[in-house]
């Protein structure tokens, strides 16, 4: 007896399979595997953290490039905290052109914020106006995003700088 609750044995044998297939493909018992892994273990925490740190070293490198090679302006950040790069935002003074320029060459760019946050729409109710603002007003004419994702190439990379580095001549 196990917990004062009587067993019993039931004899049970399963038959083969004569028609069909499970609905249980391989794929799908592949993300209940990591379905449960991920939700049970702080690997998944760890991992990602630890690719931060590479995304953000490989950041500070494509930005020490950027700056040394191009002689583009980086955007800087404050010397208490530490970026991830999800974006790498240069300030070009000729934006338009430059991202023309690499847009001909292959090379995808964005721009983030085109509009300073105090004159779009959903803060008229502020009351701030164009000038209120300089340095932001500036900085939107100014930057462009490069590409930056952690399967670009060292290859690639080059590319974007030497690029860059031809445009801004």
């Amino acid at each position: 007896m196990w917990s004062r609750f009587r067993q019993a044995f039931v004899p049970y044998a399963r038959r083969s399979r004569k028609h069909g297939q499970s609905k249980w493909t391989l794929s799908r018992k592949v993300k209940l595997f990591m379905d449960s892994f991920v939700a049970f273990s702080f690997f998944p925490i760890r991992l990602v953290s630890y690719l931060g740190m590479v995304v953000s070293l490989l950041g500070f490198a494509y930005a020490a490039f950027v700056i040394l090679k191009a002689g583009a302006r980086v955007i800087g950040e404050e010397s208490d905290r530490e970026g991830v790069y999800h974006l790498f935002v240069i300030r070009v003074n000729n934006r338009d052109s430059v991202k023309q320029k690499l847009q001909d060459a292959g090379i995808g760019t964005g721009i983030h914020y085109p509009i300073p946050l105090h004159m779009q729409v959903a803060c008229a109710g502020l009351g701030y106006k164009k000038g209120d603002f300089p340095v932001r007003e500036r900085l939107a004419d100014e930057i462009l995003s490069l590409p930056m994702y952690p399967e670009m190439m060292h290859e690639q990379q080059n590319y974007v700088i030497e690029t860059l580095k031809a445009v801004l001549r």
